[in-house]
């Protein structure tokens, strides 16, 4: 560890025009992976082997620090001398441990990979090498994982058995990584079999919770136990209607008879049809798409979110999955069963995974079902009740405009804490909660920078749900200009104001939603501003404010005009739904070099996190989506972190 010592200082605050007396502190800094991996999580790009600006290696020392919330001020006053000693320990080999530069260790880094903090993370699961070690410095880090692949390294000449071990040893450690990034959320699936478990002592370690519904001939005797149960303990809840249908007519009424006992009722996941039934399997493919279309059908025009339980033999060889173009959630689990998670097991598809048969969870006897799923669909708007979804074009805009009233006298942050506090930790550095939100939906957050169109695109998905605001705003959501010239190809922008809109100030450099509309001013609601009197445009400021200007203000660039005749899509079920972040099949790059977008299509922006990929990259495909002029485009992962659009013309399936 390195203490660097910053002593009382005095500078001038422009914008009150004050002098301010610093206090003096001391950093107490570590180069650590944990630093490593905050720092390439914010800047997007590997720490080793690039470039750093003087804002990025600040950025860093503040990422080393880990003596508390230091104010970001302390970090710009840094002298050159200071920052010299902190470069010098962090390329302090930091160990005694000595090898021949000379040679070549297997195992060691090769020459032109680039070394980011998930492949240190992948080393260490493949080496067993225990995860506390992630806080030494990481060159001593670095040092024990050369220390381990020179001991385990094998011997010259080696059976074609021993390799065979060797490289499923480490496909196994690299799935491991894999899952520890993919898994988010522990699952259970229950009925009346399980009895009347205590919610309380399940909720200690299981997130979400998909219950039976209904059973061959009425409602699940445990149903209403359980919904209480774990909705009183914060579990997430879905539901599922196993089927007995062997017509369409019997689907409706089974459709009818979940709706019925839902009555209106919230779900936070879908309403699953579980389709394993042998009978069925004899109608044949194209009797049981027409029944399952039937179900889902009655369940989407209700206001749930449909989805299918299955095999993964059922996914593959009964169903027909390009109809039936729904979220999966998949059952495979050895006939060894034990409870335990055997990744080899893993779907390449679906939204969720019951990885066993016979789990077991404090608070319920017996054996119960266990699942992983992916998705969190808390991020998809189409996951409400017929009761949160009381249609029409008012309703919507009502709850839009609700929660635009509930985020005025926000106030942003000095730093990362209190990011849900409205006034706490009141700062000018431009943190909120809207970037950590923006972020966690696998978009640009852009942390500590100017927020106003951040703020806009945070209440749209929070509407719309995150595939229309994509749409909505072209990806460019965190540029105003870009905002603009996505309307203007669109036919959404406009001179004259509306109910909702967007608008946009002094060529692109502020924007605002109309919240009330007359004939002579328009009233906004805007982030990253300050309160006004009408006619003043602040597109820096500090806080969630509604604001006046008049109509012929020549500050007003124009309008983009929102649709909020509805909450959901309307295409099909899938448009309707959030895009998949599941793997479904491996990609490779054929072009000399591809963008990786924002939406789908070729105007729109690069991401800002990897914005290029080369020939030769592999990419993890999770959805494919259409752009405007009827191209199909991937939305693909990238490094196990990155997400974004690519042109499937330069996609080679592996």
């Amino acid at each position: 560890m390195l203490s660097i010592t910053i002593e009382a200082t005095e500078l001038f605050n422009e914008l009150t025009g004050e002098f301010v007396t610093l206090k003096p502190v001391t950093l107490k800094l570590e180069h650590s992976l944990i630093s490593i991996s905050k720092w390439e999580a914010k800047w997007h790009k590997p720490f080793s082997n690039s470039e750093k600006t003087a804002e990025e290696m600040r950025d860093y020392i503040r990422c080393m620090t880990l003596n508390g919330d230091i104010a970001p001020v302390y970090y710009a006053v840094l002298t050159g001398d200071q920052i010299a000693l902190i470069n010098e320990y962090i390329n302090n080999e930091m160990t005694a441990t000595w090898f021949n530069s000379n040679k070549a260790t297997k195992g060691a880094q090769v020459r032109g990979e680039i070394v980011t903090s998930e492949l240190i993370y992948y080393w260490m699961i493949a080496l067993n090498i225990p995860f506390e070690c992630e806080k030494w410095h990481l060159n001593r880090l670095l040092t024990l994982i050369k220390v381990c692949n020179i001991k385990n390294s094998p011997k010259k000449k080696m059976s074609k058995k021993d390799i065979m071990a060797r490289n499923r040893a480490i496909n196994e450690a690299k799935i491991s990584l894999e899952r520890m990034i993919d898994m988010k959320l522990l699952g259970i699936d229950v009925s009346s079999y399980q009895g009347k478990p205590n919610w309380n002592k399940v909720a200690k370690k299981v997130k979400v919770a998909i219950l039976r519904i209904h059973q061959k001939t009425g409602i699940d005797t445990s149903f209403e136990y359980n919904y209480k149960g774990c909705t009183d303990n914060n579990i997430l809840v879905g539901v599922y209607k196993y089927s007995y249908a062997k017509t369409v007519a019997e689907a409706e009424r089974e459709a009818d008879a979940v709706l019925s006992i839902l009555n209106k009722r919230h779900l936070d996941f879908p309403v699953f049809y579980d389709l394993e039934w042998s009978e069925q399997r004899k109608l044949g493919k194209t009797a049981i798409t027409e029944i399952a279309k039937a179900f889902l059908n009655k369940i989407s025009k209700a206001g749930y979110k449909p989805a299918i339980y299955c095999n993964v033999d059922w996914y593959k060889n009964v169903l027909d999955t390009k109809t039936l173009n729904y979220d999966y959630w998949l059952a495979a689990y050895p006939s060894n069963d034990n409870g335990s998670v055997q990744e080899r097991l893993k779907p390449s598809a679906g939204i969720g995974w019951q990885y066993s048969s016979k789990g077991s969870v404090d608070g319920i006897a017996g054996h119960i079902d266990m699942d992983m799923f992916y998705t969190d669909y808390k991020l998809d708007k189409t996951n409400n009740s017929t009761e949160q979804k009381t249609a029409a074009t008012k309703s919507t805009y009502e709850k839009c405009a609700e929660l635009m009233a509930s985020q005025t006298g926000y106030m942003e942050k000095a730093s990362l804490a209190n990011l849900d506090s409205k006034t706490a930790n009141a700062g000018s550095a431009n943190y909120t909660k809207y970037a950590r939100d923006v972020d966690a939906w696998g978009q640009p957050g852009c942390q500590g920078q100017p927020w106003c169109a951040e703020y806009q695109f945070w209440i749209h998905v929070k509407i719309f749900g995150l595939k229309a605001a994509l749409r909505h705003m072209g990806g460019g959501f965190y540029n105003c200009q870009s905002i603009t010239k996505y309307a203007k190809r669109q036919g959404t922008w406009h001179s004259t104001p509306k109910l909702g809109a967007l608008v946009i100030f002094r060529n692109g450099a502020h924007i605002g939603r109309v919240t009330k509309v007359t004939n002579t001013h328009i009233y906004t609601n805007e982030g990253n501003t300050n309160p006004t009197d009408k006619n003043t445009v602040i597109p820096n400021g500090g806080m969630v404010c509604d604001k006046v200007y008049t109509r012929d203000f020549a500050g007003i660039d124009g309008y983009v005009w929102i649709d909020y005749g509805h909450t959901t899509e309307t295409e099909s079920t899938t448009t309707a739904a959030s895009i998949s972040k599941v793997r479904k099949f491996v990609g490779k790059v054929t072009a000399t070099e591809l963008n990786v977008r924002s939406w789908a299509g070729i105007d729109c922006p690069n991401i800002k996190k990897y914005p290029i990929l080369v020939k030769g990259n592999l990419v993890d495909v999770c959805d494919t989506i259409q752009s405007s002029a009827g191209e199909d485009w991937y939305y693909v992962r990238i490094a196990n972190k990155y997400y974004g659009f690519v042109s499937a013309e330069y996609i080679k399936r592996q």
